[in-house]
């Protein structure tokens, strides 16, 4: 007789590791500091599962602190990040989150059946400060690195080192820094992380559209490319118009002091080095 083992492949969720002892031990300043994988993964359990929105506090993590979200189980297999925010069930988070140059590492942010994917899936009314990000999103559509929709949002001094995919065949609004922006402001931001969708895909954010969102400052030095481009036979009508853009894939946004460095790969007929389609802009200064 033979006996092998084998360690388990099944992917699990950092919501069962989560620690809201922070939240718990509230001392009614409405601060909290946070500096751990279980201390986020509790942030992401009050917002997904409790409902809270965090509005008009503050969630701090340490200056330089490098947060791990590899898997701690023992056990093998993937460790999969929920995303703060649940856009199926309106919960979002509304607070201000300040990094203060933390790294964030390891995340795998990987759903096959949802959409909203990113640090952050839903922000409504947030600001979020000073994230290095590193890892994979891979959710159908609105997949960005630190933030998947954002609406009315502040995101400032991020960088993105997380490849986003958009895996539905018909996936829309990739991002290195957001997937979806309305009337958000995006600033003194970096992408190098690979960027993939079917159309809306921009190393900066996918799709800014409906309310005037703000872009400056910003760089990306990440491949942006479109799903289909690699199985898009030479002589194929393009596949996608909505835009495909080293800064911006659609953009109704100003633009300012912004630089693309990444290569472009594109089947959509709406492609171009800062913005691929442009719906409105107030001003831009970008290269």
């Amino acid at each position: 007789i033979v006996i092998s083992a084998e360690p388990m492949t099944q992917e699990k969720t950092w919501l069962s590791f989560a620690d809201t002892s922070w939240y718990d031990d509230y001392d009614g300043e409405g601060s909290y500091e946070i500096d751990s994988a279980e201390d986020l993964a509790g942030l992401a359990y009050l917002v997904n599962i409790e409902g809270e929105t965090f509005s008009g506090e503050t969630i701090e993590i340490p200056e330089n602190t490098v947060i791990s979200l590899k898997n701690i189980d023992g056990r093998g297999g993937t460790m999969r990040w929920p995303g703060i925010g649940i856009s199926s069930n309106y919960n979002y988070f509304a607070g201000t989150f300040i990094g203060n140059d933390c790294t964030i590492m390891d995340m795998k942010r990987i759903d096959k059946e949802g959409s909203d994917g990113g640090l952050f899936n839903n922000c409504s009314g947030a600001t979020i400060k000073g994230i290095r990000l590193r890892g994979d999103t891979k959710v159908l559509s609105n997949g960005g690195g630190i933030v998947g929709s954002a609406d009315s949002c502040t995101i400032e001094n991020c960088i993105n080192y997380t490849d986003v995919t958009n895996q539905d065949e018909k996936g829309e609004c990739a991002g290195g820094i957001a997937g979806r922006a309305v009337g958000s402001t995006i600033n003194n931001c970096i992408n190098r992380g690979d960027i993939c969708g079917y159309s809306y895909v921009g190393g900066i954010a996918g799709n800014c559209y409906a309310e005037i969102s703000n872009i400056k400052n910003c760089s990306n030095y990440g491949v942006v490319k479109t799903l289909l481009y690699d199985t898009c036979a030479s002589g194929d009508s393009a596949l996608g118009v909505n835009g495909t853009g080293g800064i911006c894939g659609r953009a109704y946004a100003n633009i300012d002091q912004c630089a693309n460095f990444g290569k472009i790969y594109s089947t959509d007929r709406c492609t171009g080095g800062i913005v691929g389609k442009l719906d409105s802009i107030v001003s831009s200064t970008a290269y």
